[in-house]
């Protein structure tokens, strides 16, 4: 219940507003918390779509949303550009960028386990190689099943979803 969340947080004054959720009900309240004259500070996960979330926003002001992977339309590393020349004549996103290096990723692991390729095989062999996907050092193992990469830090702009720089 977004209204009652919205009293919460009039009563408690908090110094930043952890959103998670995805974009339609995060948008909603960020709208509803600057309709109210609300402006604490909003941060997300890349969970919530971060384009989808910029597109859905009628205020900008201190948004933020944190992704795992590099900025799309922005970073050099050589999975990047590969990502763009693929894309071209599609909208680049955080989204779809995440979606086409899982599928790259998850070709790898295929392409190195051992066949016929059993749940066994695959675990095995995800877990006894790096994966390089241009510019992305991939590895899991047997106590890491999780390859998340570096947060990024983002801030959300009425035109683009902007890497904050350290």
């Amino acid at each position: 219940d977004i209204a009652h969340a919205i009293e919460q947080m009039k009563a408690q004054k908090p110094d930043v507003i952890f959103a998670v959720g995805t974009y339609q009900p995060v948008s909603q309240l960020v709208n509803e918390l600057r309709r109210d004259n609300i402006n604490t500070p909003v941060a997300t996960l890349s969970f919530s779509g971060a384009e989808a979330l910029r597109t859905h926003l009628e205020n900008f002001d201190q948004i933020y949303i944190s992704t795992v992977f590099p900025n799309p339309k922005a970073s050099d590393l050589p999975v990047i550009q590969e990502y763009r020349e693929d894309m071209a004549g599609h909208e680049l996103s955080h989204e779809s960028l995440e979606g086409y290096l899982n599928a790259k990723l998850f070709t790898e692991m295929i392409k190195k386990s051992k066949k016929p390729i059993t749940r066994k095989s695959f675990i095995k062999s995800t877990e006894s190689h790096l994966f390089d996907l241009g510019g992305l050092a991939l590895r899991y193992s047997a106590e890491n099943h999780s390859t998340l990469l570096p947060i990024t830090l983002n801030k959300v702009t009425k035109e683009a979803i902007v890497e904050i720089e350290d």
